[in-house]
Order: C-alpha cells, then structure tokens, then sequence
C-alpha cells in the first residue's frame, strides 16, 4: 500500500503519524521522525514533481 501511496507523490515530502504502529513503519522505507509516533519520507526529488497535467 505504501509503495503504490509514494508512486503519486513523486517530489512530496511524507508525513504519517501513528498511535500502536510503530514495529510497522520501523520495517518500511519511512523514516522515525522527532515525535515517536510520526515517520517521514521525501519521494523521488523534493519538489521535483512532473506528475502535473499540462
């Protein structure tokens, strides 16, 4: 689910937060954040999106 979440956020800095999952996101690609219970993740080139309709 996180694989197909990140490949529409190309150029997107992630943020999940988390109550009693934290064994799941500590074996994901995310990143623990500064609050213990928030992972991050920056997807593809931060701000680099060329995901856009034109």
């Amino acid at each position: 689910m996180l694989k197909l979440v990140f490949e529409q956020l190309q150029g997107q800095h992630v943020y999940l937060w988390t109550d009693d999952a934290q064994a799941f996101y500590d074996r994901t690609t995310m990143q623990r954040a500064s609050h213990y219970t928030s992972y991050q993740k920056v997807v593809g080139d931060w701000l680099q999106n060329d995901t856009r309709d034109d």
